[in-house]
């Protein structure tokens, strides 16, 4: 049973009242409790959108890697206006076409 589906009533139940268990389902019967306690304190329930620390790590590392792409294209823009400034040759724009033959001078 997956425990983060229950709604928040439900993880309440299980937190305040303690199941019973055999001696032989100690291991399982403890793990389940333990589950039901981080689920209680953090607040982590079928109706809760998760606002953890992971959540705003993975989205900054995802916005780092947008701006390191951004970052790149930008450099290559710029090593490109360059390569074309070294050659004396305009710019290609779409005003101006760029033929095969001016690309192999």
């Amino acid at each position: 049973m997956w425990l983060v589906n229950l709604s928040e009533k439900d993880i309440e139940c299980l937190y305040y009242n303690r199941i019973c268990y055999d001696v032989q389902d100690k291991v399982q019967a403890m793990q389940f409790q333990n589950v039901t306690r981080i689920c209680y304190a953090y607040d982590i329930n079928s109706g809760k959108m998760w606002e953890t620390k992971w959540r705003e790590l993975e989205r900054k590392e995802f916005l780092r890697d947008v701006k390191n792409e951004e970052r790149i294209a930008a450099i290559m823009t710029k090593a490109s206006i360059r390569r074309f400034q070294f050659m004396n040759k305009p710019i290609p724009t779409d005003k101006i076409p760029m033929s095969y033959a001016e690309l192999n001078c």
